[in-house]
């Protein structure tokens, strides 16, 4: 068991479970620190916010006198007047944005009438076109039935005389098989009496 390769096996896995151990190690050390930040970030805000919460609590909780009733007085005063700016502001340009539209009103009548004008006549162009390609349907419908027809009625003729043709051709050969069969009996009988 103790021999060079076995030691050497044993250092190599020995020297690379050191090596990942380092690296996770290293890897959870860095996760840690950036829980850690993240978690005293955290615990700093929820602080802030039970020390704004506390502070609001005691501060309403003061012996009411001249002093504290002027202060919320003074509070409620600047408050209601950064209101009212805020509001005076926004019917200004609630003003300008209704005097706006006022102006492009009359255009946007304008725009809807042309609108009217251009999809009548659109619609009128629309439904002379589909008589039109009625009409030239029906034409060409009519043309290729014709062409048809007359195409059948040649095809018809073309048949008949096919079939003519082919009868002469079936008598003609039969005439021609009957005579050549007696010129080879006439043949026959000049062989036999030669002889």
């Amino acid at each position: 068991f103790w021999t060079i390769g076995h030691v050497a096996s044993l250092d190599f896995l020995i020297i690379v479970a050191v090596v990942i151990l380092s690296l996770a190690s290293s890897y959870f050390t860095l996760q840690s620190q950036t829980l850690r930040n993240s978690q005293s970030e955290l615990i700093e805000q929820e602080r802030l916010e039970i020390a704004l919460v506390l502070k609001v609590y005691l501060h309403s909780l003061r012996e009411i006198d001249k002093g504290n009733i002027k202060e919320g007085i003074a509070a409620s005063v600047s408050a209601l007047q950064s209101a009212t700016r805020a509001l005076t502001k926004t019917a200004i340009e609630l003003n300008s944005v209704m005097s706006g539209l006022q102006s492009a009103i009359p255009v946007v009548n304008d725009f809807g009438s042309k609108m009217q004008k251009e999809t009548k006549k659109l619609n009128d162009q629309v439904a002379v076109l589909t008589e039109n390609l009625s009409d030239i349907n029906s034409s060409i419908i009519s043309e290729l039935r014709d062409a048809v027809n007359s195409a059948s009625a040649g095809l018809n003729l073309a048949n008949e005389e096919l079939h003519e043709s082919t009868n002469s051709i079936r008598k003609n050969a039969i005439v021609a098989e009957r005579e050549i069969k007696s010129f080879q009996g006439l043949m026959k009988k000049v062989t036999k009496q030669s002889k």
